[in-house]
């Protein structure tokens, strides 16, 4: 029932349409579908987060709920191999 604007599209959705992320930013489900899996698929992890400037700005990344609540399977693992190449990586 409740009607929330989605700081990427700019427009005004219905909630069930919505994602509230953890920060309480709310953006619509297909914006968060496109720009998460664009990100996934380019293999840009650090960028799977919060679009909310101020949570970009604060390095705010979601978490696994939150991603699995909005790509597929397939691009769940795809996220967490990364996370893990990240983190070896950086371990080096």
């Amino acid at each position: 029932q409740n009607q929330y604007n989605c700081e990427i599209c700019m427009s005004s959705i219905k909630g069930a349409r919505c994602i509230l992320l953890s920060c309480s930013h709310v953006f619509c489900r297909s914006c968060l579908v496109d720009f998460w899996g664009l990100c996934i698929t380019e293999g840009d992890v650090g960028r799977v987060g919060c679009p909310d400037p101020q949570c970009v700005k604060d390095g705010r990344e979601a978490n696994e709920e939150e991603v699995r609540r909005v790509v597929t399977e397939e691009e769940v693992r795809r996220w967490k191999w990364l996370r893990q190449k990240r983190a070896m990586e950086k371990g080096k």
